[in-house]
This record gives C-alpha cells, structure tokens and sequence, in this order.
C-alpha cells in the first residue's frame, strides 16, 4: 500500500482544456471527497495499463497489446492511498476490461499472459485472496493457432496494408479470448468471446476476427454462446431490469463501418431487443454502455469512430423515452469531442484555430471513454484531456469526476501508464431474474440442422413512412450468417468480397432465406 501525493481539485474548463502529463502519481483530494460524501463511494477499483494501439474499437485483442505490464488497483478515496490486487507474475501480462461483483467482495477480469496466448477470465477478491482462472483455451487451441495464424514469417506489419502501415509489434494468433466480463444477476458471468471462430466480413482473410456473447456459472464451467453474430459485439453490463446491455454490430442491409450501437438480451441468450441505434450512423460506435442508475430511460455511452482507435471518443447520454433511432434521444455530455465522421475526431477548437480544417486534429485530444454513470449528470469516467495529445499516448488517461459540461475534475492520475474501466467498489442491489423458459416443443425441432426458435415483430409498419397498413401481406425471414474462419479466402488478403446465396451485387453478406409468413391485419407476424 502506497500514500500517493495529494494535491488540490483542479477544475478544466471547457475552453482551456489543457493539462500537463504528471511526473508522479497524483490524487486530487476535493473531487474525492465529493465521492465520499455524496454517493458514498469510499474506494474504486481500476486497470492500471498503456494505452491500447489498435487499429479498430474491436481489435484491442488483435492488435493492440504493443506495452505489457498491467495491475489491479483499489484506491481509497478518502486517504489517496493505492492498493495492488495482483501477485507479481501477473503483472507482467495485460487486463483489458473488469467488473465488480454486486456484493463488492470480487473483481472479475480478462487477462493476457503475452504476446503468444489469448485473453482469459480470472476472478480476485478485493482484499487480493482467492485468485483463481475461470475460462482456458481449448484443447485444440495450439492446432487452431497454426492452422489460421497468418503471416508467421513477418512479425512487424499492420492487420491489412503492411506496405502502407507498418508497426513494430505482431498481430493475433488466432487463440481463444475471452474478454469483458461481466457478473450476472444469477451468480453467472457474461463476456464476449472468440471461441465462435468467425471472421469480420470485409476481411476475406480473417486476419480480423468476431467476438460474440457468451456465459459462464460462477465456477467457470457451463459454458454457453449466447448470440451467434456476424460481426463483434463487445461491453456486456446488467440493466437494473436484469438484462444484458451490449454492443453488436451488423451489416444487415447497413453500412460496413456504422451501426455498433446498444442492444439487450436476456442471461440465458432470449428476448434480444434493440435498445437504441439501430439505424444512426454516427458515431459509428457505441461502446462501454451503462443503465444510469434509478432510471430505466437513460443510458451512458462512448462514441467512438470506427478507426484507428481503441474505443475512445465522446461520451454520450441516450433518453429511450425519445425515438430510439433519432439523435434527438443523444445529449453529448462531453462537448469537447465530436464523432460526426468516419474516423478520427472533430473538435471546437480546431474548428476555430485552423480555418475549418478537420484534417489537423487526426487523433489529437481531448479523448473520454469508461463512463460510469451516478445520476444523470455525473459520472466517473477516463480522460486524456490535452487537445496536443495523440488518442494513443500511453501514459495519457487519467481518472476524472464529470459533474456538467466542461466541469471535469481529475481524481487520480498514474505515472508512465494509464487507468481504465474505474468502478465503485460499493454494494449494489441484485436485479430481478429475468428468465424466459425454453419451449421444449419448439427446441427439439430443427430446420436444416438447426434449431428453431420463435421470433415476433410487433409492428412491421413501424419506420415505413408512406406504406398504408393493409399494404404489406408477408415478410420474408432472412438470416445474414457468419463467415467461419475455415472459409476464408486464403489467395487475396485485399479481397472483401464473398460467395451469396442471394443478392449477390453486395459485398458484405451471405444471407440465408429461412421462410415466408403472414401479416397481420395488426401488423404484427410470428
């Protein structure tokens, strides 16, 4: 246990919004004890970590682990004092994202050994007992990893274009990840995982790979697939109804870039249902989703461009009572940072100082990301706040209180390194069991080997301006599939395109026709 430094709150107004990189590890007292005292959040619990310098938001794990070294830290808010969780021989690996159990006694994580092995799930207790691995590689993971590992003579390239953008560190493996966990309201633990072997669909070599919802039992075993996605989906976190609240992309008749936005299923893989963004194409990712507290309308989000980044951006709140799929429902909380474009980041000041020109902010900051949401208007969160600054800086992110537009107020900043995914260490109350019981009749059936399940659309005039109801008499059901890595196209890297087995002018999917059902006269189908 270390005593940090203790200097005074330190308030960055929206129009300066400069700060220096600290020499030594600091803690700022006054937004601290602002914590403590109005939210009685005595300790928070953090990722210490470098930057991650991925070319994606999904490809931390395929690209991004350029500087090892990481730790667990709890830090006591009412003394400044620092507490690692971790034994020595994990420090030198990588944990990318956590979580906190709801009675506040365990953290769980995804871990890396190295450079050589994929993500894996530990659990800890917060007083540093009881360190245990959850999830393992699989039995054929090492003959996994030869047969699609490509590239194997040339370690130093970037995922597409090694001529155009080279790096100085090797890309994924094609191992087993497990990342992103998340406690469950039955004692269970959601994460995403790449164990479903797919291939991101404009990446005809599957250098790229799809991440999709999994789960576990609080042992580790059990393990199930929850989705079964084409593309990533990423940040599962529970809703004070009980569901899970994630990130998925689609390309399902959308653009290939846009649309990662936030949806809720529930723990046993059911009832998935769009909770906003579904057709809002900026910013083209909506990650690290949060439920504010008390409130069942409003969540918190990072908007971030699609790359080259690592999930930082803006951070965003979205009002579901609003039309979900309007900006009208996004209040920007961090107006500092825009994402209106593919890629990179728009900001005010460079609008101002450089006659216009958006090419001159590239990466520069300021950049948010990790919101934890404690009303509606404050929230714990990262930031790298000079507008100098490359997204990417190693040492950039610190840990700031937000409590209105342009009232950010650093807590606690480490030395040579950054701090992620910053939780309350404080008891939560359980959310309701929301379990919907298979239909034994409907799931011991198949269709070309594969099990039915029921689905129901409410409405199908809902969205379709100047279609009259009566109009529509059928809808056809349509399934866009994954891509698995064993179908990759091993002679062209470049090559986007794939075999269809309709609507073949596209590009980006192989959809499957499963049936033809009615309409009706309510507008509802089943």
């Amino acid at each position: 246990m270390t005593c940090r430094t203790l200097i005074s709150g330190m308030l960055l107004v929206a129009c300066g919004f400069l700060a220096s990189q600290a020499s030594a590890d600091t803690f700022h007292p006054v937004p601290a004890r602002r914590l403590v005292e109005k939210y009685g959040v005595d300790k928070l619990v953090f990722v210490k970590r470098a930057t991650f310098q991925s070319s994606h938001y999904y490809t931390d794990f395929i690209d991004g682990c350029k500087f090892f070294g990481t730790d667990l830290c709890v830090l006591d808010l009412k003394s400044g004092n620092l507490t690692s969780l971790l034994p020595e021989q994990i420090k030198t690996g990588l944990i990318g994202r956590i979580d906190v159990s709801f009675d506040a006694k365990r953290v769980v994580f995804d871990w890396k050994a190295d450079d050589h092995s994929g993500f894996h799930l530990w659990e800890i207790n917060v007083d540093g007992s009881g360190l245990r691995q959850l999830t393992f590689p699989p039995a054929d993971e090492r003959e996994t990893s030869r047969r699609y590992h490509r590239f194997r003579d040339k370690p130093h390239h970037w995922v597409r274009y090694p001529e155009k953008y080279p790096v100085d560190f090797g890309v994924y493996g094609h191992w087993s990840d497990d990342m992103h966990p998340c406690y469950l309201p039955d004692g269970g633990i959601a994460f995403v995982s790449t164990r479903c072997r797919h291939g991101i669909l404009c990446d005809g070599a599957d250098i790229l790979t799809t991440s999709v919802l999994c789960r576990i039992d609080a042992d580790g075993g059990n393990m199930q697939k929850l989705t079964n996605s084409p593309v990533s989906e990423a940040n599962p976190t529970i809703m004070g109804d009980g569901r899970i609240l994630y990130t998925r992309w689609e390309y399902v008749d959308k653009g290939d870039v846009c649309v990662k936005c936030l949806w809720a299923v529930g723990i046993e893989g059911t009832a998935s249902a769009e909770v906003y963004g579904n057709d809002i194409a900026m910013p083209p990712s909506m990650v690290h989703g949060r439920q504010v507290p008390g409130h069942p309308n409003l969540f918190v989000m990072t908007g971030a461009p699609h790359c080259p980044q690592t999930g930082v951006g803006t951070i965003i709140r979205v009002d579901t009572n609003k039309d979900i799929r309007s900006a009208d429902a996004m209040t920007l909380m961090t107006p500092e940072t825009e994402i209106d474009a593919e890629g990179w980041f728009k900001h005010p000041w460079q609008m101002e100082n450089k006659d216009g020109d958006p090419r001159y902010s590239k990466g520069l900051g300021p950049h948010f990301a990790d919101p934890y949401p404690l009303d509606p208007e404050t929230l714990i969160m990262v930031c790298q706040p000079d507008r100098d600054k490359m997204w990417k800086r190693p040492d950039g992110y610190g840990i700031y209180l937000r409590e209105g537009p342009g009232r950010y107020t650093e807590i606690f900043r480490m030395a040579g390194t950054s701090c992620w995914t910053p939780i309350p260490l404080k008891r939560r109350c359980v959310p309701p069991l929301r379990v919907t019981p298979l239909d034994s009749d409907v799931a011991g059936k198949r269709l070309a080997g594969v099990p039915l399940a029921v689905c129901v659309v409410a409405d199908v005039y809902y969205g379709m301006a100047g279609v009259e109801r009566g109009e529509v008499k059928h809808i056809r059901i349509n399934e866009q599939v994954p891509r698995p890595w064993a179908a990759r196209r091993r002679w062209d890297y470049h090559s986007f395109h794939q075999q269809h087995s309709q609507g073949s002018a596209t590009n980006l999917g192989l959809k499957v026709q499963w049936g033809i059902v009615p309409v009706e006269k309510d507008g509802s189908a089943r």
